[in-house]
């Protein structure tokens, strides 16, 4: 999974990756011999259709978006291409966490 890093406005940080749910799925599950589709039915993951094929995560210390679909050799844009693309990324949901 291609990671990147890189300064937005106001010098802030973003981290970027790519989320393939599929994937995840397969490791939850811990065997890759199945076919996709029983992964799919076995894994009970709820994840939007607009991110079925995956999408790129950006993260900073203050909040985290969504794009998808995943473009192409993402991972090989420019920094200024990356804060472009974050610019166009839905927010997403705060996670919380158990208190």
């Amino acid at each position: 999974m291609p990671h990147r890093q890189f300064k937005g406005h106001g010098d802030i940080t973003w981290e970027v990756w790519d989320v393939h749910p599929l994937e995840v799925a397969r490791r939850l599950i811990g065997n890759d011999s199945e076919s996709d589709e029983t992964t799919r039915r076995r894994t009970r993951t709820s994840v939007a259709r607009d991110l079925a094929s995956g999408w790129l995560c950006f993260e900073s210390p203050e909040e985290k978006r969504r794009l998808s679909p995943i473009p192409a050799a993402w991972d090989r844009l420019t920094d200024e291409q990356l804060l472009d693309l974050c610019g166009r990324a839905k927010n997403a949901p705060v996670r919380r966490t158990a208190t």
